[in-house]
């Protein structure tokens, strides 16, 4: 059983990297879009994305250290 649970742990783990990487390419591909918009709307939007994307980052980085 315990292997089983640090195998399960292991995938969390490796999940949660992976999470870390897709966030950070989604903030930045953010970033590149608001440089580039001149639509209001399309830049109050693209912020938002950025705050949640950023706030999901954080957690995601939070558990990475806790499961160090």
């Amino acid at each position: 059983m315990d292997y089983l649970n640090r195998l399960i742990e292991k995938d969390r783990y490796e999940t949660y990297l992976t999470r870390k990487n897709i966030l950070e390419d989604l903030i930045e591909q953010t970033f590149k879009i608001l440089k580039s918009s001149t639509d209001s709307n399309e830049v109050k939007e693209e912020a938002k994305k950025i705050v949640d994307y950023r706030l999901q980052l954080i957690d995601v980085n939070e558990y990475l250290k806790k499961s160090k």
